[in-house]
């Protein structure tokens, strides 16, 4: 009968890993101030509220009319903003960095996907 040491152990890292990304992800959220910052632009009614952070550019508030499809786009707005307004240059050439390591994802997936092989795997 095997050990269940190696096991334990594994599952142990793995829920530490998991504690640490949430707390990374989620507990940054909080602490910083952006949860805060979200949930008063999504309950706010002052017009004032509705403008980019640093201009005088007004936030797009409707979409298509549905509530919660147009709340998620608002925060996209306000999170990518300061990505493509050029006030933050080394932001801007991240995100052309990260999309440039994106770009052959999707081109692989999309060529596995047109493959006659997968046509009846679930799993592509």
């Amino acid at each position: 009968m095997p050990s269940s040491r190696p096991r334990n152990l594994v599952a142990v890292l793995l829920l530490a890993s998991l504690i640490f990304g949430l707390n990374g992800v989620f507990g940054q959220a909080y602490r910083n101030g952006w949860m805060a910052t979200a949930r008063t632009i999504l309950t706010s009614n002052d017009p004032a509220i509705f403008v980019l952070p640093g201009s005088k550019t007004p936030i797009l508030t409707k979409y298509i009319g549905f509530q919660r499809f147009d709340n998620l786009h608002m925060l996209a707005s306000v999170i990518f903003a300061n990505v493509v307004d050029g006030t933050a240059p080394q932001l801007s050439l991240y995100a052309v960095q990260f999309a440039g390591q994106l770009v052959p994802v999707f081109l692989v997936m999309m060529i596995e996907g047109l493959r006659a092989g997968n046509i009846k795997n679930i799993c592509y």
